[in-house]
Formats: C-alpha cells, sequence, structure tokens
C-alpha cells in the first residue's frame, strides 16, 4: 500500500506534466541524439579525471588525450561515430548495450 502523501505528490507531478506537455504525442518519433563534438567530450574527461587522479597521472592523461585529439585518430573515430549516429534512431543505446565494445571500430 503507498503511502497518501506518496499518491497526492504523484497524482500533483502528473497533472503538472500534462499541463506542460498537453500536445506530447508519443506516438510520432523523437529527434535523433546528437553526437557531442570531441574538444567538448575530451575536456570534460579531463575535468573528471583532474579530481581523481594524482597530478602526475594526470599530466600523463592530459598528455594522451592531447596526442589523440592531434594526431588525427579522435577525428576519425569522430567521423565514423557520426556515420554511425546517423544511420541510428539512438546511437548510444547499442553502444551502451555492448559496454562500449566498439562496433564502429571494426570497420
Amino acid at each position: 500500500m503507498s503511502h497518501p502523501h506518496v499518491r497526492a505528490y504523484v497524482k500533483r507531478v502528473a497533472s503538472i506534466d500534462q499541463e506542460a506537455f498537453p500536445d506530447w504525442n508519443l506516438s510520432k518519433p523523437l529527434p535523433k541524439m546528437p553526437v557531442p563534438d570531441i574538444s567538448s567530450t575530451l575536456q570534460k574527461y579531463l575535468s573528471l579525471v583532474r579530481p581523481i587522479v594524482p597530478s602526475e597521472q594526470y599530466d600523463k592523461t592530459k598528455a594522451i588525450v592531447e596526442s589523440f585529439q592531434n594526431d588525427g585518430v579522435g577525428e576519425k573515430l569522430q567521423k565514423m561515430l557520426l556515420e554511425y549516429a546517423e544511420s541510428k534512431d539512438n546511437w548510444k543505446k547499442r553502444l551502451f548495450a555492448n559496454n562500449f565494445s566498439c562496433d564502429i571500430c571494426r570497420k
């Protein structure tokens, strides 16, 4: 049995959703998920790594990321990902389902 406050909360949230999205037609396809650009992805990665690794390891990681970005490998993989994403409704779903086994890298 659910608590009366929970039922009231769910009812309130559900009515807010209906008011905010009255014309939401679930039969229409959702827009394709965008592929973030490689520079922002790599910068975000570095910002997430920075607080959890020692400075020496961070410097090595940053050098690897810069090499990846500058030697053409990153751009090549980004291009492959964009092509892959163009052919899928949800490009992330299959990659995450396969634990990023990188199907697109095997081309």
